[in-house]
């Protein structure tokens, strides 16, 4: 495995977990791994297919009794057997792997495959069954979403101003023609 930022090195903000005495040190992400990490967080949610569990998810909110959470659980764990235990490991090495080895990494034919595997490998034979779940949910403030969202925006402003000035345009072209 790789080595992690010493203290003097830790981006401001970091989180430092241990698991097997090792520290998983969580930094900001760089633009690769928030792209891949919005990949791997797209899939696992589009795992789950809420429209058909919302009613037992209501259901199961409003009774909050034993009975409720275990149908719901029933409901859910198919849905996410197959696709969340591998998506989840992925998320949680990505998470785990400096920014610095995912940029050497990219510069040799599989290496960022390679430092994302070996995390894969520690994860999966010595770090404990719930680490790669909370390494992945405490990562998710670290990916830079809310800095995205506020940059998007006026991209999105820019590209549905062109979008209007070509309906006009087609408009204009389309009355125009015989």
């Amino acid at each position: 495995m790789s080595e992690f930022l010493s203290d003097d090195k830790l981006v401001v903000g970091s989180k430092v977990l241990e698991y097997a005495g090792v520290e998983v040190v969580l930094e900001q992400a760089c633009t690769y791994k928030t792209i891949e990490a919005a990949k791997l967080v797209a899939k696992l949610i589009g795992v789950i297919d809420v429209e058909a569990i919302l009613p037992q998810l209501i259901a199961a909110t409003k009774a909050q009794d034993q009975a409720s959470l275990v149908f719901l659980a029933q409901k859910l764990l198919p849905m996410i057997a197959e696709e969340a235990p591998e998506v989840l490991l992925t998320l949680a090495a990505l998470a785990m792997a400096p920014n610095t080895d995912l940029r050497t990494g990219f510069r040799r034919p599989n290496g960022i495959k390679k430092v994302v595997d070996e995390n894969k490998e520690w994860l999966l034979f010595v770090a404990p069954p719930e680490a790669s779940i909370e390494i992945a949910a405490e990562y998710i403030p670290y990916l830079g979403i809310d800095r995205l969202k506020n940059a998007i925006s006026p991209l999105i402003a820019k590209l549905s101003g062109l979008v209007e000035i070509r309906v006009e345009e087609v408009e204009e072209t389309t009355k125009k023609a015989p």
